[in-house]
């Protein structure tokens, strides 16, 4: 028999969380034979903790770091489950976005990018507000930090 399920979670579900769902299956010749399957829906995945470091009264000619550290908050376990995989991950850090000004009194320090994981980066030049890092594959469990610096104008 070939038996589908629907999972719905309500529209308050916390972000970045998983949610263990149970299926029974119950014999109909004998009630006493069952057999549970786990699985697991998540709200997202891949988390990104973002942080600034350096002086909060930072001088003109100062270099202060951004660093965004991600992480693929699926589990591994269970036999016969899909895992969850980002795939060519791209994270984004724009200094000229309505939610950021780091681009305006900041300028990049060319050559500081790095990423953890080794993803491509672009936008480590010269006059740069906009960075990207690429990651290929972000298996379940794992996570990286791209970072890079600025120096106050």
């Amino acid at each position: 028999a070939n038996i589908k399920v629907k999972v719905t979670l309500p529209g308050n579900s916390v972000v970045l969380n998983g949610y263990d769902i149970v299926i029974r299956a119950t014999s109909l010749r004998n009630r006493a034979r069952t057999n549970e399957t786990i699985n697991r829906v998540y709200t997202g995945f891949v988390k990104l903790d973002k942080k600034f470091t350096g002086s909060s009264n930072a001088m003109s000619g100062e270099v202060v770091a951004y660093e965004t550290t991600y992480k693929n908050i699926s589990s591994t376990g269970g036999v016969g489950n899909s895992k969850l995989v980002a795939a060519e991950l791209i994270i984004t850090e724009d200094g000229s976005s309505w939610r950021n000004n780091w681009g305006a009194i900041t300028e990049h320090v060319p050559g500081s990018a790095v990423d953890t994981r080794n993803g491509t980066i672009t936008g480590d030049t010269a006059g740069s507000d906009k960075l990207t890092v690429t990651i290929p594959s972000l298996p379940p469990g794992e996570s990286g930090t791209f970072t890079f610096k600025r120096k106050v104008k």
